[in-house]
């Protein structure tokens, strides 16, 4: 792993400084920013990061990478996401490219409290979420679901999940993830979302990942349903769905359009 080890150590837990109960920088294993959205993590590697992470001061801060192209950026931070025991998604070239362009005027390195203000963060709500498939007990029935929810290789193309969420919220991004069953994880999928439940809007779909945790992103729009269809079944391979993570929108730095309200039209993805 380039440059990183010199100050996070080979295990990803941060080089020990001698005599002191510290590391010279913050552990990659377990990290909160490794594992939150995406964005976050790209937008440090472009412009660095300085003061406090919970709240302890390191001697080493993150110096910004941003001279390095957009390929290399993605394989560190995936490497970062899924390495040291994170759960987090995959990074691609295009997602650096979008940050990259979005962030193009800062000068500054990031503070951790700047990038969680202005990146999005997950809903709070979760207790309250309703899950509903159309494959409810391995038929082509509707039904309730609790997580993980499975299903059989030979139906998994086509399978959805419904969450309705206990009232509107304005959501920019979901995260698939299936870390505790990852060799059965599928491909690709497709979100909709709908405020009533009854007219739904095609809002984005993943580009065809070869990792257990997807994360979509889509232009910030008010629902209170969300739809996720899969679209890309993995050839005789089941579909488990462990969690999943609804983030709410922010106002930071993402490339999107303005919140919107969902109609029964296709939204294209930018």
């Amino acid at each position: 792993m380039p440059l990183c080890f010199a100050c996070h150590g080979l295990d990803g837990e941060g080089v020990p400084l001698e005599g002191k109960n510290a590391t010279l920088a913050p552990p990659l294993a377990g990290s909160a920013t490794a594992a939150a959205q995406r964005d976050a993590l790209i937008a440090i590697m472009l412009h660095g990061v300085s003061g406090p992470i919970n709240r302890v001061t390191y001697d080493s801060q993150i110096v910004h990478m941003g001279a390095n192209d957009d390929d290399w950026i993605a394989a560190i931070a995936s490497y970062v996401r899924v390495g040291f025991g994170n759960k987090g998604s995959l990074v691609t070239a295009g997602d650096v490219a979008r940050v990259r362009t979005a962030t193009a005027q800062r000068k500054e390195p990031w503070t951790i409290g700047e990038l969680q203000a202005r990146t999005p963060q997950p809903l709070d709500s979760r207790s309250a979420w309703k899950f509903t498939t159309n494959r409810a007990s391995g038929t082509a029935g509707e039904g309730p679901i609790t997580l993980p929810f499975n299903v059989g290789a030979a139906d998994t193309s086509g399978a959805t999940v419904t969450i309705e969420l206990p009232e509107p919220a304005t959501i920019s991004d979901v995260r698939l993830a299936c870390s505790r069953s990852p060799r059965k994880f599928q491909y690709a999928f497709a979100v909709e979302l709908s405020l009533d439940g009854a007219e739904w809007a095609a809002v984005g779909s993943s580009e065809k990942f070869t990792g257990p945790n997807i994360e979509i992103s889509f232009p910030p729009t008010t629902a209170r349903w969300l739809r996720v269809t899969q679209t890309g079944p993995a050839a005789k391979v089941p579909w488990v769905l462990d969690d999943v993570i609804v983030y709410r929108a922010s106002d930071g730095f993402a490339d999107h359009s303005a919140p919107s309200s969902p109609k029964a039209t296709v939204v294209t993805r930018h």
